[in-house]
């Protein structure tokens, strides 16, 4: 069986509680099972510590992302706006959660192309959503969208 170990730290050498117990649960898993770890660390490990996880025989190429890359890069394809709007279609009305969690995706991803105006009217539609659900964590995130969305354009008042 092929399984994808994820963690938030390389965890060779194990020498810290959660570095000792993913090492340990991929040693395990690791006798019967073909295993691919992925580490959203900012850190690459070692060329010895990556050897020493790898095995003997292993040919496999080492890849390393920086966290942040990759939700950029998980936002900003191509497609991303599209399917954001298939899926905000697809769930209607009946999800309220849900669609305002898709209508801030939207608005981060407008953002990123420069449609400001675009990105407010999501961010407006989905903080609409959460006054009325009486939602604050979802209200605080439409705000701090919101915020991004107006220092990205340069409409602040300072003072």
């Amino acid at each position: 069986m092929k399984i994808l170990v994820l963690t938030h730290r390389f965890p060779y050498p194990p020498v810290r509680g959660d570095c000792i117990r993913a090492w340990g649960e991929v040693a395990y898993l690791s006798q019967r099972h073909d295993v691919w770890l992925a580490c959203v660390d900012r850190v690459s490990p070692s060329a010895d510590d990556l050897a020493h996880v790898r095995g003997p025989g292993h040919t496999g190429q080492a890849q390393h992302e920086a966290v942040g890359d990759l939700h950029l890069a998980a936002d900003d394809f191509s497609g991303a706006l599209e399917e954001y709007g298939v899926a905000l279609r697809a769930i209607g009305p009946d999800a309220p959660v849900e669609r305002a969690r898709l209508l801030l995706l939207i608005a981060q991803t407008r953002t990123a192309r420069g449609e400001y105006d675009e990105a407010l009217q999501a961010v407006a539609e989905a903080r609409g959503i959460a006054r009325v659900l009486h939602d604050r964590r979802l209200s605080a995130r439409g705000a701090a969208r919101l915020a991004h969305v107006v220092v990205q354009q340069g409409r602040y008042r300072r003072g």
